[in-house]
């Protein structure tokens, strides 16, 4: 089944720049090509994704899968067929790019190939199963689609994971998994299967099949419905073709055939070395899948598993890497969902961690060692990188374990991988330093599981932070040097030196340096990397920041100085007299402020610690960053980021959404909300800076209404719209004495105009004697005016529940046109916007790798557009900022009044360009409740007096009641304002 369009989302706010043009290449490829380009992506290397970002790739993924499930029999499939092994590779090859695709996206519910997954685990060939099983794995561990399954197709992959997981027999009769590695092992009955079944249809008593006693023929089928085969090995031919013959013979539930069919798999590859460790492959990557998922009971999670695990790890013969690699993913999706009631003493035991000499410290130290020597080769694809990434990973979750259950078992310093050698093993692994891209993932790993152990240890301090300060310092170096005047290709060598594993292992050194400044057990050691050279590497990473790194790094390491004089606040004239505060607050001010949230919410802290003193108050104040800060909220380079729910990477060339009511179903969740929480928080640390950011805050407001003069557009001829309210909207923007919008009281006095069309097909115009009621026309809206109100709710976070389509083809524009013309009344600035974005769509503007040209195209628009988005960003930071209650701030909103903010949020309501969707729109819910906050805090006539007036202006001039009874005689009246 092809991608669902209509659940495409783009809000994820990754930098999806090489994932995108990987997808354009791939989507035009022709299908010749198409595989051998699959073929060559090994490991990922493009960062993060949405899913339907690869629609059209997956889409004819889809058709060569569909092709090789096709049926040619009762049980076996095309792929299966003789003379389809070109057809197999295709698969496994469309297997691994998907299960790489599901790994490093999100959004995974939009799979849609999900049938013919299922339809897969019949295949005889086991690369395939592996290929099959790898994609499951990828579900199972990273995301809930197997939960969010119906009954049916959940009940359909449990039953296939189980009989392929199930025990072959136990190690008491000779099958446990280091035995059966051996390929000079066979127990009697590898080769046999017994097998019974009850048939779903009642027949009568079934006759017992005569069949010469011959190892090469099929059993006899007893009254029971018990199909017993003997020595499958021997037989030439593959399982397919076996149970095609079983299932002529035997009424087979079509429930039981995947069970079945396992055992026959099983026995007919049993005494093919080879094909025997994929099976084991097989079954230990069907139990993490099951692990991971699905409750299942002990007869295939049972209490020994861990100790059979262990001693696959033992095996000295390198060809049972992937074997071990696989007991690793194993071992880790047991004690990751904590099943077979483990607990860390058994653990310890069966994984010899209490020793030096154990069988997991050994092993890790062996290969290790042999990485950094060169002796082990573990390139990217290979079995000996699965392997690395498996035992890091095992590393990395057994330390999240010890550090989770150790105080419960009375043990508060959690030594015991420190102790058994392996955090001197990490930072052997730390200290390496490879030209090869492929192994810079394994240092991060080894990073991550420092970062677990690290703060359990009592020595050595000094010694492992130096490596990693070392380490950093060589990665900034490295990036740097890639840009050098002596290099040609500056650029482009930068961004390949700054690939996705560089820039991951640099954050993760970070994110531990941001740690231990936090902590003051390490006060010490912190201040020695501090008054060394660490200052240096960070004031490299964030004033290169918009040219060499991500943001993520500047922001990191910005984070760092900050959390350290936040702990050591003394030391902060220090780091002035050496200029890095004044560093920061350079890079801050001569680069362009990242469009990435996680950075824009953050800085506001930053700043807080560094007004710790009265001169890094004067800094702030002079270097002129709230006011760059704050500018963001009225700035089209930033609307994406305003709109985007969850930020991880870099915003760059994701395609700009030109609609501007899609800011509105996130008006709980914007960022301009998060930026006022972090403003506030800083008002409240630094009561001196109110001055300075109510006078920006009132600035960008001004701003906004200065875009607002222009009058707000009306929906043009091409966007259909219902006739009556379209004659009522036309004609009133041609009278030129109106503010943009007349009453349509008004304009309802006037006959409406009909079209009728005459014999030549042309399209006339008459006006008829009969005025349209005022009464029609608000039915007309009301009919529609609820569906706007409800899209200015909240949307929850779940990525499941996201129906939002920005890839609409002709038909579904076609659809939504046929929607509007039930009665909605779009605004002008909606319309605008509409035709930007359905203009944009249909030219089809290529991908470019240049964050400036987007940002130029971007700002080519004319700014009144943005005019809803503007609007709703500055109430949205004004609502969070000037809350009533006894926690906030004082004199926070007197302030904001006292400079013009009154006065400056009325202007935004008189403006000319106000959209005709503004009183149902979540902007207008959002003013309204500034109004409120602002009544409650200062004095009521001082805020009412402005609005009446307001309202007394849009009256008098949209003539809306007779010129004699004016509202002014009430309610100014009543508060003595007229």
């Amino acid at each position: 089944m092809k991608i669902d369009r209509k659940k495409t989302v783009n809000r994820c706010g990754y930098d999806q720049n090489e994932c995108m043009l990987l997808a354009k290449h791939l989507s035009v490829c022709p299908d010749e090509q198409l595989i051998s380009e699959l073929k060559r992506i090994k490991v990922w290397n493009y960062g993060k994704c949405e899913l339907g970002l690869w629609a059209d790739v997956l889409d004819r993924l889809d058709a060569i899968l569909e092709n090789a499930v096709t049926k040619v029999g009762k049980w076996m499939l095309r792929l299966d067929a003789p003379g389809n092994s070109s057809l197999v590779e295709d698969v496994v090859t469309i297997l691994e790019f998907t299960g790489h695709l599901i790994e490093h996206s999100i959004y995974r519910y939009l799979y849609g190939s999900w049938t013919h997954i299922l339809a897969l685990f019949g295949s005889s060939n086991l690369d395939v199963l592996l290929a099959v099983l790898g994609l499951s794995y990828n579900f199972s561990k990273r995301s809930n689609y197997f939960i969010r399954l119906d009954p049916t197709n959940k009940q359909m992959i449990l039953d296939r994971l189980v009989s392929i997981a199930e025990t072959w027999g136990g190690a008491e009769n000779g099958f446990g998994l280091a035995d059966c590695c051996d390929p000079n092992h066979f127990p009697e009955t590898a080769g046999n299967v017994y097998f019974e079944y009850r048939s779903e249809q009642p027949s009568g008593p079934s006759s017992v099949s005569q069949h010469p006693s011959s190892s090469e023929h099929l059993g006899s089928l007893n009254s029971g419905g018990t199909i017993v085969l003997q020595a499958l090995h021997r037989r030439n031919q593959i399982p397919s073709e076996i149970m095609e013959e079983l299932l002529v013979m035997h009424p087979v539930p079509v429930s039981q055939q995947m069970a079945l069919f396992s055992r026959v798999r099983l026995a007919t590859y049993f005494a093919d070395p080879t094909q025997r460790h994929k099976c084991i492959r097989a079954r230990l990557q069907a139990l993490s899948i099951l692990s991971y998922t699905f409750e299942v009971d002990e007869r295939h999670l049972y209490p020994s598993l861990i100790d059979e695990l262990v001693e696959v790890l033992g095996l000295s013969d390198d060809q049972y890497m992937g074997i071990k690699a696989c007991a690793l993913r194993t071992m880790t999706a047991i004690v990751n969902s904590h099943r077979l009631g483990i607990n860390w003493g058994s653990l310890v035991g069966s994984t010899g961690l209490s020793s030096y000499h154990g069988i997991l410290p050994n092993l890790t130290r062996k290969w290790i060692q042999g990485l950094v020597d060169g002796s082990i080769k573990a390139p990217a694809g290979s079995t000996n990188q699965h392997f690395t990434t498996a035992l890091l990973s095992f590393l990395y979750h057994l330390a999240c374990y010890e550090e989770n259950v150790g105080p419960d078992l009375g043990n508060t310093q959690n030594t015991t991988l420190s102790s058994s050698g392996v955090l001197d093993t990490m930072t052997q692994l730390i200290s390496w330093h490879t030209p090869h891209n492929d192994y810079l993932s394994y240092v991060t790993r080894a990073v991550r599981v420092t970062d677990q152990i690290l703060l359990s240890i009592s020595s050595s301090r000094q010694h492992v932070v130096s490596i990693l300060v070392d380490r950093l310092n060589y990665e900034v170096e490295v990036v740097l040097q890639s840009s050098t005047p002596s290099n040609k290709s500056s650029v482009s060598d930068c961004e390949q030196t700054l690939n996705t594993q560089r820039s991951g292992l640099m954050k993760s050194i970070l994110n531990l340096l941001k740690r231990l400044c936090l902590d003051a057990e390490w006060g010490d050691i912190v201040h020695s990397v501090m008054d060394g050279n660490l200052p240096s590497v960070l004031r490299q990473i964030f004033l290169n920041g918009s040219t060499h790194f991500t943001p993520h790094l500047s922001l990191f390491a910005m984070e760092t100085i900050t959390n350290y004089l936040y702990t050591y606040p003394s030391r902060i004239s220090t780091m002035q007299d050496k200029n890095i505060t004044s560093d920061i607050l350079k890079a801050l001010t001569e680069q362009p402020l990242p469009q990435n949230r996680d950075f824009l919410v953050q800085l506001p802290a930053l700043l807080s610690t560094l007004a710790l003193n009265s001169r890094g108050i004067e800094a702030i104040l002079s270097s002129g960053v709230i006011n760059r800060y704050l500018n963001t909220l009225v700035s089209p380079d930033y609307l994406t980021t305003m709109k985007t729910k969850r930020v991880r990477e870099f915003i760059s060339q994701i395609p700009y959404d030109m609609n501007c009511n899609s800011g509105q179903n996130l008006s709980n969740s914007l960022t301009a909300s998060q930026m006022s929480n972090a403003i506030q928080e800083l008002l409240r640390s630094h009561t001196e800076l109110k001055p300075v950011v109510f006078k920006c805050v009132i600035s960008c407001l001004r701003h906004v209404v200065s875009l607002g003069k222009t009058p707000a557009t009306l929906p043009p001829e091409s966007v259909s719209c219902n006739p009556a309210v379209f004659n009522i909207l036309s004609r009133s923007t041609r009278n030129p004495n109106n503010f943009g919008l007349r009453s349509f009281a008004e304009v309802a006095s006037e006959p409406p105009i009909h079209q009728t069309q005459d014999s030549s097909g042309s399209i006339s115009q008459s006006i008829t004697s009969a005025p349209l009621s005022l009464n029609n026309i608000q039915n007309v809206i009301g009919a529609t005016e609820d569906d706007v109100v409800m899209s200015g709710g909240e949307d929850e976070d779940d990525d499941y529940n996201s129906d939002i389509d920005v890839n609409q083809d002709s038909q579904q524009a076609h659809n939504h046109a046929e929607t509007v013309q039930a009665g909605t009344i779009v605004s002008g600035a909606s319309i605008s916007m509409a035709i930007l974005e359905s203009s944009l769509e249909c030219e089809k503007v290529p991908v470019t790798n240049d964050a400036n040209t987007a940002r130029t195209e971007a700002s080519s628009v004319t700014p009144s557009v943005f005019l809803p988005d503007f609007m709703l960003n500055m109430c949205k930071f004004l609502e969070k900022l000037l809350p009533f209650g006894s926690h906030t701030t004082e004199a926070m909103c007197p302030q904001f009044v006292s400079q013009g903010g009154l006065q400056a949020l009325c202007d935004l309501i008189r403006m000319p360009g106000l959209p005709y969707d503004f009183p149902v729109s979540a902007t207008c819910a959002s003013l309204c409740k500034i109004f409120e906050d602002l009544a409650n805090s200062v004095n009521l006539t001082d805020v009412t007096k402005p609005l009446f007036q307001v309202r007394h202006l849009y009256i008098v001039t949209l003539f809306l009641l007779p010129s004699h009874v004016l509202l002014s005689t009430h309610l100014l009246g009543t508060y003595s304002y007229a």
